[in-house]
């Protein structure tokens, strides 16, 4: 019967049917059960072979380690010293894979030093530096703009996001004594990059420096200017200057005009006309390819500057000294009747108050304080006679007490000590009177009016230090290339004492490792031997892999590389047996480390080729590169059908007499392009020069508006920074209309291509000026740039960094009003001062062997090392020249099998039956059978090879036979949802018919029921 969802078995039929469904599902159930102890003993299996395969990846990490081609070359080092001084005290000493083994003898003499520099003391750190010290500076070559309302702290914030190289903080030695310290970021001699430029000399108006000048770079018979990254570019565009920058100076005791507008080459040409001296343009190339151009000036040492132009050009540069420290009285002494006192004043003369005079003999006078090294003072002077004894008195006991000071009357009247020792000084002073006669005499507060201080804190200084006998100067306390693959970080500097380095072998490294590959091996044995097992006894196996013909392949095949001979090396170590590594019956290795490290010792090649790569090629101009996953071992012949060669263009102009007229020519490669204007009557020299210059050039990207705004209605002024934006007209005299609350909006891209947006409101357009938007757009772009004005009144944004850019800016003004700057982007001629950031160009310019013509070569080999040249006339290389020119790829065969070259390297190509994989480079020109190629493989490479096929995630046999039984699992799992699911289709229907049945019954013996009392019903009738 059903009631609801609830139904009861038998109440009609009396058969409990509930029960006989169970039994009989329960029956049909075990075909589920069957099926689900299968899932399980596959599952079971599939936790093995994933159990195994981490154990295998294991031992394929240790595997790659050994097959490293710097496996082995791993060093250490140790140090000794010849005094009580520990050798860690003094230096730290560091290899790497190119250290060579020996010994070495160093004493460090002396540790480099970074160049610190101190200005003056300013009251305030926030308060504005004023009118006196606005103008501009150079700070490793980057120009520095300051303020009238720039305060201390702003300062030191601006110079630190110039990337200068220099660091700027601030020292505050009391509430009224800050100083700006600017640190060199890096160590040495060389120290700081500052120059003064312009008519008024920050660095000494900052108390940085002196205002006396020296030679920056001297040289044995003149002196070197700072180094540019052009010489055919003005100087003030690469300095970054605005305005005019010229005047006359005097080099050599003769007066020379000098235009900084001008290029340095031009410079050096106006200078070499003078009698006696000579100047030159001196080009200089580092070790990245970067050239950098010198003036170098001989002939002569003496220069007299005019408007800082020889210190804007790094020739001259300003000295270091230290300022005394002054103390003065605040409150000014005067005399009986009026007037200032003096120091031969006498004490009846003071006037003490009120026009009267107090003092009486045998009044005393305190002195105390502290002298320059901080010495405590404390002395008096008495006043024996008042109408004879002068002021001088008290001078010369203020003197006599603290030693090395001037004591003095100033004008004024005042009590005046200065230090006679300059520098940083702890001078105090205190004078107090005690007057017998009840006088008022009151001699002031002694107050610091000049700090003393050096400034220069720390010069720079390079390290010195004696290598085996030999002298080694560096400008950093890191020490690299001296001694092969090794660095020396320099601690502390001992003369006298001599630190002994060894350089050895790193065995245990070496052992750590072999012993890392060994355990990891046995870790896998250990699992096969495990699962492998049977017990007779009980007839149970050790696993669910038993008897799996896999894990077989597995064993024998991890066991094959260690007892297969290695091809290429010594057969007295061709197995790993041979040097201590043996296989026992079970298959697991054991490690002899004592027999292992006497052969690292004795037979270190042999050793390491056993286990890793080797490569080597029978010619010099053969390089053996790296090999491939099918690369085989084996010794190959090299045949070459074609040589590398570079995209490479001769000009047919003959440039013998000079360039026949002007021209442009504009050489592209790599996405970066170079645009060089050429003159009529240029010497082959002179254009090769021209190009080179600026094929090597780097710039930082500058976006320039192509509008122009002013500070008058005249637009004779163009705008500035300091213009109020009440004063903004724009080229045809008319006011931009700006108010007060007014929103200038800006987006763009950063260098990377990031979008950038932001707003600047102006509060309050009398006071608020240009200089607010300018600082808005560079806080939006991270101070990654530098927003500006050009001497036309355009905005600029330059990226402070070199190199290709994706910068961009769009300036939008307010509604209504009438300000533009324009577009702002980059002119492709530069004709605006506008310039795309790029890296140097991969193209080189030289001359022909025979003097005549113009070629031009990339610096790399193949056929995707391209150029293109565009010429405007056709005359540096002659017409029909125009186009893009490209290299050739090496092509050839290695062991005669297919290879396929890119540049100078070939490789054996996908397929290739031994060689696929094998990379050499061919340096050489000769085509035909050049020489051979030897590999060898050790044992690291047989073990990851025969692991890469076992557990690789897409090819790997153990990684399909997971995956297999995964789908097997996942089809079991299918058939048993299936199954449960039919055995409950079943048992509802079997449940089904019951119930109709029980309702069938209950109905009958309800009618039979009903039957039986109509009948008892007639019978009682």
């Amino acid at each position: 019967m059903s009631l609801g969802s609830v139904s009861f078995s038998g109440l009609s039929s009396g058969v409990d049917w509930r029960t006989m469904i169970d039994q009989l599902i329960k029956v049909d159930h075990k075909r589920v059960e069957l099926v689900s102890s299968r899932k399980s003993t596959q599952e079971s299996k599939l936790k093995a072979w994933q159990d195994l395969t981490a154990k295998l990846q294991s031992l394929k990490s240790a595997a790659e380690e050994l097959r490293k081609t710097t496996a082995f070359s791993l060093f250490k080092t140790t140090l000794s010293s010849s005094s009580s001084t520990s050798a860690s005290e003094i230096l730290v000493a560091s290899a790497s894979q190119y250290a060579v083994p020996g010994t070495h003898e160093i004493q460090v003499l002396e540790t480099a030093q970074a160049q610190k520099l101190s200005s003056q003391s300013f009251s305030s750190r926030k308060e504005a530096l004023g009118e006196d010290y606005s103008g501009s500076l150079l700070i490793g070559g980057k120009l520095l703009s300051i303020e009238a309302q720039d305060t201390l702290e702003s300062l030191r914030d601006r110079i630190n996001l110039l990337n200068s190289g220099v660091w700027a903080s601030i020292v505050s030695y009391s509430s009224t004594d800050h100083r700006l310290v600017l640190t060199s970021q890096s160590q040495g001699s060389h120290g700081m990059d500052l120059r003064a430029v312009g008519e008024r000399d920050l660095l000494a108006a900052l108390g940085l420096t002196t205002s006396t000048s020296q030679l920056r770079i001297p040289t044995s018979n003149g002196a070197s200017s700072a180094q540019f990254s052009s010489s055919t570019s003005s100087v003030s565009g690469l300095l970054g200057l605005s305005g005019t920058h010229q005047g006359i100076v005097s080099i050599g005791g003769e007066q020379v005009s000098l235009d900084l507008s001008w290029s340095l080459s031009q410079i050096a040409s106006q200078i070499d006309a003078l009698s006696g001296v000579s100047a030159q343009v001196v080009s200089q190339t580092d070790q990245d390819g970067l050239t950098t151009y010198r003036l170098e000036i001989s002939g002569t040492t003496s220069f007299v500057d005019q408007n800082n132009l020889l210190h804007a050009l790094g020739v001259l540069s300003n000295s270091f000294g230290s300022v005394q420290e002054t103390h003065r009285s605040d409150t000014a002494l005067s005399r009986l009747g009026g007037g200032a006192a003096e120091a031969s004043t006498t004490w009846s003369e003071l006037d003490t108050g009120g026009g009267s005079n107090n003092i009486s003999d045998g009044d005393t006078i305190t002195i105390t304080g502290t002298k320059h090294d901080g010495t405590q003072v404390s002395a008096t002077y008495t006043i024996t006679d008042k109408t004879t004894d002068t002021l001088q008195g008290l001078l010369e006991a203020i003197e006599a007490a603290f030693g090395d000071v001037s004591a003095s009357i100033s004008a004024e009247g005042k009590i005046q000590v200065t230090d006679n020792v300059a520098g940083a000084s702890a001078l105090s002073l205190s004078l107090r009177s005690n007057n017998e006669g009840g006088g008022d005499l009151d001699l002031g507060e002694l107050e610091a009016v000049q700090k003393g201080y050096s400034m220069e804190v720390a010069a720079g200084r390079d390290a010195l230090l004696s290598i085996d006998g030999g002298y080694v100067s560096q400008s950093s306390n890191t020490v690299e290339d001296v001694l092969p693959g090794i660095s020396l970080d320099l601690l502390k500097a001992e003369k006298g004492t001599t630190i002994t380095l060894r350089v050895d072998r790193d065995f245990d490294s070496i052992l750590k490792k072999l012993k890392d590959f060994t355990e990891k091996y046995n870790a896998v044995m250990d699992f096969i031997i495990a699962q492998s097992n049977y017990d007779e006894e009980k007839e149970k196996t050790g696993g669910v892999l038993f008897g799996d013909g896999t894990l077989s392949s597995v064993k024998s095949q991890l066991m094959a590389n260690l007892v297969s001979q290695v091809w290429g090396v010594s057969e007295s170590f061709s197995i790993p047996a041979m040097v201590g590594i043996k296989l026992d019956n079970q298959g697991k290795l054991s490690m002899d480390e004592s027999t292992l490290r006497g052969y690292l010792s004795s037979n270190f090649q042999d050793v390491q080729s056993l286990f890793g790569p080797r490569g080597t090629t029978s010619i010099g101009s053969l390089s053996y590169v790296s090999y491939g996953i099918k690369t085989n071992p084996g010794t190959y012949a090299v045949n070459i059908t074609q040589a590398a060669s570079r995209a490479s263009l001769t000009g047919t102009a003959d440039l013998s007499s000079g360039l026949s007229g002007d021209d442009v020519l504009t050489i592209t490669s790599g996405g970066a392009t170079a645009r060089v204007s050429l003159s009529s009557g240029m010497s082959l020299e002179e254009v090769v020069s021209a190009l080179q210059e600026e094929l090597q050039a780097v710039y930082a990207e500058k976006l320039v508006g192509d509008a122009s705004l002013y500070s008058d209605p005249g637009a004779s002024s163009p705008l500035t920074e300091s213009t109020p934006w009440a004063q903004v007209y724009d080229s045809s005299g008319q006011s931009a209309g700006l108010q007060d609350n007014d929103v200038i909006s800006f987006s763009g891209t950063d260098r990377r291509g990031r979008i950038i947006n932001g707003s600047y409101t102006i509060t309050d357009t009398d006071t608020d000026t240009v200089k607010g938007l300018l600082s808005a757009i560079e806080t939006a772009f991270g101070n990654q740039v530098v927003a500006a004005l050009d001497s036309f009144g355009r905005i600029t944004l330059t990226d402070k960094s070199v190199g290709t850019s994706s910068l961009s800016l769009s300036v939008t003004g307010p509604s209504g009003r009438n300000l533009s700057f324009g577009s702002i982007d980059v002119d492709p001629t530069g004709a605006d001062g506008s310039r795309e950031g790029r890296y140097a160009l991969p193209v080189e310019a030289s001359a022909s062997s025979d003097g005549r013509n113009l070629v031009l070569t990339h610096k790399d080999y193949g056929s995707s090392r391209t150029f293109t040249v565009e010429q405007e006339n056709g005359l540096v290389l002659g017409a029909g020249l125009d186009g893009e020119y490209a290299g050739q790829d090496v092509a050839g065969t290695i062991n005669g099998e297919a290879a396929t070259g890119q540049g100078r390297t070939l490789t054996g190509a996908s397929g290739a039956a031994n060689v696929e994989g094998l990379s050499i480079i061919y340096s050489g020109t000769d085509t035909g059978e050049v020489g051979s190629v030897t590999l060898t493989l050790g044992v690291a490479e047989g073990f990851y090879r025969s692991l890469f096929r076992m557990v690789d995630s897409f090819e790997g046999y153990i990684t399909n036979k997971q995956d297999s039984l995964k789908s097997y699992i996942d089809r079991l799992d299918e058939q048993i949802q299936s199954m449960e699911a039919q055995l409950e289709r079943r048992k509802a229907s079997m449940t089904s018919q019951f119930i109709q049945m029980e309702k069938v019954l209950s109905k009958l013996q309800s009618q039979m029921s009903w039957l039986g009392q109509q009948i008892g019903a007639l019978g009682n009738k």
